[in-house]
């Protein structure tokens, strides 16, 4: 919900994650219906090639700035989101 995405975007999502093989769903013991979402060997693969990424972005944003602007960058933040909750 906080997201704005819609079911049918997340079923698309998941059957187009399924289709590449990154994920399986696996029925769920005592609900026909049910299903649960696990990562494939491939999924696993790419998560962690996502993940170093990420951490190198993350690392080349962060260079040059003290500790103490990113904790000040965090707590303005974190009053940001805390105010912009307070409009839902």
């Amino acid at each position: 919900e906080k997201m704005e995405i819609g079911e049918p975007a997340i079923v698309a999502l998941i059957d187009r994650l399924e289709k590449d093989e990154f994920i399986v769903r696996n029925p769920v013991p005592g609900d026909r219906r049910a299903r649960s979402l696990a990562l494939t060997v491939p999924g696993k693969r790419l998560i962690s090639k996502i993940e170093a990424v990420v951490e190198a972005l993350r690392e080349e944003l962060m260079t040059g700035f003290s500790v103490a602007q990113l904790k000040t960058t965090s707590d303005v933040l974190a009053q940001i989101k805390q105010r912009i909750e307070t409009f839902e």
